[in-house]
């Protein structure tokens, strides 16, 4: 039985793998909603970045061991303690046929300082990104910055005269309804290629034949299919009308992995998540009189004995790390999780030293319904 090979960094994906034999194949999958744009530096959303990196490439890149290799740059050395000189690979064209060289490098970084670029929220320890010769680049950071090569993962690099050409020398602004060619057009160097765009509907990527590096997979095209709900998109998976799907319901894990035609393939969690739940509960505190909960339940006054069981809330379904937010009572401001390999550690803002017994002491066995938005993830 031949399986099929998605690469994908951040989430699990369950690959339906009758439907793809040693031949080369069309691969069709779903996720429950759409990529946000197909503008390479205007989303910090997850998944598009995910999406759009099949298409675009950075100078450094993670392997499957989630460690940093080379990308569109082949070596690096520091200059000094805040510069970086990279060569670049050579023989690498777009998708248009346009050679790779360092000004795509420059004008991309230019860029990524526009308004609307959203990617300068990783990218913002770069101070300046300059040329040295066709393939070579020195970046220059706003002080020394030793995990310089792991943002560069995020430096997608687009063709300086393919912006010119179509007017994208700036980055899409999502924010403010603000596009441009970029934002429904892709030209990168990446393994896939842009066919076609028809937005929240399908998108289809080919196979880029003149990639630099060698494909680990039997695919000559992708289709990707937005399925909002969640029920439609496990049918769709086993009854063969797709071929994966990314994040399916726990409930429905069971049930997927019954079918000798599919595979589920699950991992351990690599990221830290800032939820919104100190904020949630200090909302519905002050501005909810009733304290009543999405779910119906009644909310307990503030400083009542039931009130610890509210302040830690479970926010992770059973098949993910248990993790629980704590906010005192009377300081329901910030915490901050961070879910690393299956464990977890907790830290939260506090005035003072927190009791520790005591936290340990406050985790009841309440079950409230965590906010939809709030579900388990997963990563190979």
């Amino acid at each position: 039985m031949k399986k099929a090979r998605l690469e994908y960094h951040s989430r699990k994906i369950t690959p339906r793998t009758h439907h793809v034999p040693a031949a080369a194949k069309t691969f069709t999958w779903a996720f429950n909603g759409d990529a946000l744009t197909m503008d390479p530096h205007a989303s910090n959303n997850t998944f598009t970045n995910a999406f759009v990196n099949y298409i675009y490439e950075g100078l450094t890149r993670h392997n499957y061991e989630i460690k940093i290799e080379p990308a569109l740059a082949t070596s690096w050395r520091t200059v000094s303690p805040t510069v970086w000189r990279f060569a670049l690979r050579k023989g690498v064209k777009f998708h248009n046929g346009a050679d790779f060289d360092a000004d795509d490098v420059v004008a991309t970084w230019q860029r990524m300082n526009t308004p609307g670029a959203l990617v300068m929220t990783v990218v913002n320890p770069i101070k300046d990104v300059r040329k040295v010769d066709s393939h070579t680049v020195d970046i220059e950071t706003k002080q020394p910055f030793p995990i310089l090569l792991s943002i560069l993962t995020h430096f997608f690099v687009m063709d300086k005269d393919w912006m010119e050409k179509n007017d994208a020398k700036s980055s899409t602004d999502l924010q403010q309804k603000k596009e441009n060619y970029a934002n429904r057009n892709a030209n990168g160097t990446g393994p896939f290629k842009l066919k076609s765009r028809e937005v929240d509907v399908k998108t289809v990527l080919e196979v880029n034949p003149n990639w630099w590096d060698k494909p680990q997979h039997n695919l000559t095209e992708v289709v990707f299919t937005p399925i909002k709900s969640d029920a439609t998109r496990t049918s769709s998976l086993l009854s063969g009308a797709i071929d994966g799907t990314i994040s399916i319901p726990l409930q429905d894990i069971q049930r997927v992995s019954a079918d000798p035609k599919l595979q589920v393939i699950q991992g351990p969690a690599l990221r830290t998540i800032f939820p919104p739940c100190p904020g949630c509960i200090s909302m519905l505190c002050t501005s909810n009189p009733e304290g009543i909960l999405p779910n119906g339940r009644q909310l307990p006054r503030r400083g009542s004995a039931l009130w610890p069981e509210y302040i830690f809330c479970p926010i992770f379904r059973p098949k993910g790390a248990r993790i629980y937010v704590f906010c005192p009572s009377s300081y329901c401001t910030s915490a901050i999780l961070q879910l690393r390999l299956g464990s977890y550690s907790m830290a939260a803002t506090l005035p003072g030293t927190p009791n520790l017994s005591r936290l340990k002491s406050m985790r009841r066995s309440i079950r409230l319904a965590p906010p939809p938005r709030w579900r388990t993830v997963t990563r190979p």
